[in-house]
């Protein structure tokens, strides 16, 4: 069976362009020809001829299944007819008779806008929408809407005429006879024209250099950084965007997609459309819609390689590709900021999720994509049980593979910034260091330059904005959160299930993904050996007390207390307070962190002691010393060496505290302190399971030459 085809006319006040298409929508031939309107209509219908007559040539006629035809309006679609348009001579025109009578095909009409917005709905910027508009800005502005998945034609089939809505209350005159309309104030021909009134003038513009200046070359030379053409289009796009402000407001579309020959001008249009939108669109509207160009930037430096029809990024880097051999090298920085910012609009984020699976998902895009490089805080979204973009190497804070050193600062780096800028390195490390990837301690850069720059140490995550976004995640009320988060601010590390995590920032299940999001954001470190995650360093720990002293958890303000109290208690050395607060703290927190075995007094003695991380570095778990390993050893900070003694603690279960102590001092563990220049406390700590007993021994190590 052989292919059949059909023929399509984009009728435009500047240039006619003409294809012939399958009906898989490949372009087999095509022709673009000059309008040249100001000839008649006889001589601009006669080059509409002679376009189709060169891309028909050389197939069969009974294989030509229609003739479409694309024109601005207004149009009597129904009978054919070109009413009347601006940019054209044809005024009550039957432009489908002529040419059924000219080819003896079907030959239809339409809007070129409506054309273009069902293009760009089924096909284009707009597909997997229900509500969207499209807007064209060329030698003059048209637009088309899908409304309930089904184009809006309005009473006469000439809905959206959005070059004629009014979006000032003087101006030069449209070519309608109204005064104020959009475009006259913000089309293609209206740069063009304001051009021509600036060059006319005693002005000082590189404009002038050029013997017919268009839109095209205001564009041109507001990128080179003349004043006047600046000017020029920022109020005309400024216009354009009022235009565009009102149909969202209008319609409440998901979408608007932008096309027309302007938006070739860059990124400034659309820049200046989304600014318009967000100053003067209802704000409701302006939020739930985004506004989308059709490849603006890469029509401008390949205008001969795409022609209209192509409307997806995928389809134009096919096409580039194979007209100049060349591959793309596409970075996206940032990839995830719709995921984070537009966390509950969740049809943003499957509209963004299919455009990159349009771009990068299968073998296709290997054929003109030589590497794809994206940067973000959070992994590939995950959909349902599989990543929708599962061909991408990725590397995270949870596993970052040979990047692990480039991630952030490396501690040789960092002490060699530390040696140049007169920075105490191991100040340094208390407060920033902590982040363990693969072989690397890796430090944040900000942080780290920010005190070389500043020379003061402090967090500086609190001005960030990740900052505001930790706040809600700690308060979330999943079973074990706010314990994990308590343990953690006492030193200790928590293990974390990181699998079940859907790399966004509402689809939680447990705690667990709550500490992976942490994690991703860096907040917390992880272990990946063994899988336990922790409070870094200094810096973070600080950002968390705010954080949850700011939202009042009342039950760390009270617990804040109790712990201040134990560790007065130990230091006075008063053993039956210090085994009553461990066991209230025993009582309270194991039937919440389920610890029912040997380290469930360990568990508890890192919470009930969270007031030493004031005075006190993070308890070193299972220190090496002379003939063992001691449980915990807290060693003052510097600024308290002299006011604080060292705690070497030995726990025991279902023994007592007196064989904890006695171990302490037969395995000799503070000979690995001997150095600390200041006092050192024995505490031995026993917890009968069957009594449910707790006992504490504390006594004062004496050193060499003590008595």
């Amino acid at each position: 069976m052989k292919k059949k085809y059909v023929v399509g006319v984009d009728l435009g006040g500047t240039k006619i362009y003409t294809a012939l298409v399958d009906l898989e929508g490949n372009i087999i031939k095509e022709k673009t020809v000059e309008t040249l309107a100001f000839e008649g209509e006889n001589a601009v219908m006669g080059r509409i001829i002679d376009a189709i007559n060169y891309v028909i040539d050389g197939t069969e006629k009974n294989l030509i299944k229609s003739i479409g035809i694309g024109s601005p309006g207004p149009l009597d679609v129904k009978n054919g007819v070109i009413i009347e348009n601006s940019n054209l001579p044809f005024k009550n025109f039957e432009i489908v008779k002529t040419i059924r009578e000219a080819y003896d095909l079907p030959t239809y009409l339409d809007n070129d806008a409506n054309v273009a917005t069902l293009g760009e709905f089924m096909f284009g910027a707009g597909k997997g929408t229900e509500n969207m508009v499209f807007i064209t800005a060329s030698t003059g502005i048209g637009g088309g809407a899908v409304i309930n998945g089904k184009l809006f034609r309005g009473t006469t089939g000439n809905a959206l005429e959005v070059g004629h809505t009014i979006v000032a209350n003087e101006g030069p005159r449209c070519g309608c006879g109204n005064i104020g309309c959009a475009e006259a104030l913000g089309s293609g021909t209206a740069i063009g024209k304001r051009a021509k009134e600036a060059v006319a003038t005693n002005v000082e513009t590189s404009l002038k250099n050029y013997e017919n200046v268009t839109s095209k070359e205001v564009f041109k030379e507001a990128a080179n950084g003349d004043r006047v053409a600046k000017n020029i289009l920022e109020t005309s796009l400024n216009y354009l965007g009022i235009a565009v402000a009102n149909t969202i407001t209008n319609f409440d579309p998901e979408k608007v997609v932008i096309g027309g020959g302007v938006i070739n001008g860059g990124s400034i249009v659309l820049d200046t459309i989304r600014r318009v939108v967000g100053e003067r669109a209802l704000k409701t509207f302006a939020d739930s819609c985004t506004v989308e160009n059709t490849l603006a930037e890469l029509r401008t430096i390949y205008a001969d390689q795409l022609p209209p029809k192509v409307s997806t990024v995928p389809d134009a880097l096919s096409r580039i590709k194979e007209a100049t051999g060349q591959k793309f090298v596409i970075i996206i920085d940032e990839w995830d900021v719709l995921i984070r910012d537009e966390a509950s609009n969740q049809k943003i984020q499957d509209d963004y999720i299919n455009f990159l699976r349009g771009m990068f998902k299968g073998t296709e895009p290997t054929k003109y994509i030589q590497l794809a490089f994206l940067t973000g805080i959070l992994p590939i979204k995950k959909l349902k049980t599989q990543s929708a973009l599962n061909n991408f190497h990725q590397y995270s804070m949870l596993n970052p593979g040979p990047l692990a050193s480039y991630i952030g600062f490396t501690e040789d780096e960092v002490s060699a910034l530390c040696q140049k800028y007169g920075q105490n390195f191991e100040e340094v490390r208390r407060w920033y260091d902590g982040y363990l990837l693969g072989n690397y301690h890796v430090y944040n850069p900000n942080a780290v330059t920010s005190l070389l720059l500043d020379g003061t140490f402090q967090s500086y995550w609190s001005e960030t904005s990740t900052y505001d976004s930790m706040v809600p995640f700690i308060n979330m009320d999943f079973d074990g959160l706010k314990t994990a988060i308590l343990e953690m601010l006492s030193g200790a590390a928590v293990p974390v299930m990181v699998t079940s995590f859907k790399n966004d920032m509402v689809s939680f299940v447990n705690k667990d993904d709550v500490l992976t999001l942490l994690i991703h954001l860096g907040y917390l470190a992880y272990n990946q050996q063994t899988q336990m995650a922790y409070i870094p360093n200094e810096e973070i720990r600080r950002e968390f007390l705010t954080a949850v002293t700011s939202n009042h958890w009342n039950e760390l303000f009270a617990f804040q207390q109790e712990s201040a109290d134990l560790l007065d208690a130990t230091l006075d050395m008063d053993e039956n307070a210090v085994a009553a607060g461990i066991e209230k703290v025993h009582e309270e927190y194991t039937s919440v962190i389920q610890y029912h075995n040997e380290n469930s007094l360990s568990c508890v003695l890192t919470i009930a002691y969270l007031s030493t991380m004031q005075y006190y570095f993070k308890p070193i778990r299972e220190l090496p010393t002379g003939r063992g390993f001691s449980d915990f050893v807290f060693l003052p900070k510097p600024e308290y060496r002299y006011d604080f003694p060292a705690l070497v603690v030995e726990l025991k279960w279902n023994k007592n505290a007196k064989t904890a102590l006695d171990q302490i001092k037969r395995q000799h563990y503070p000979a690995s302190i001997a150095s600390y220049t200041g006092d050192i406390l024995l505490v031995g700590v026993n917890y009968d399971k069957k009594t449910k007993v707790h006992e504490c021994r504390i006594e004062k190590y004496l050193k060499s030459g003590e008595k």
